[in-house]
């Protein structure tokens, strides 16, 4: 989580020390390539959270239940 933060916070602030001008962000290949970068990275963040959420805590209280996992994987 840490690497993936520091992924995320190099690309904005790297670009604002080479070149300050938000304009050319979108018309240079680095500007696409720190787009992407952030883009690649709120995604990982975004599955991280997805299944830190919706799938390992319905399966943690199902394990806690007695309900075996699966089980209830099977139905879906």
């Amino acid at each position: 989580l840490v690497a993936l933060g520091i992924v995320i916070i190099t690309g904005p602030t790297l670009l604002w020390l080479i070149d300050d001008d938000v304009v050319q962000l979108s018309q240079s290949y680095y500007g696409w390539l720190i787009i992407g970068k952030i883009a690649i990275g709120s995604a990982m963040v975004a599955l991280g959270g997805y299944n830190q959420f919706k799938i390992q805590k319905p399966a943690q209280s199902s394990l806690d239940s007695g309900i075996k996992v699966y089980e209830k994987l099977r139905k879906s």
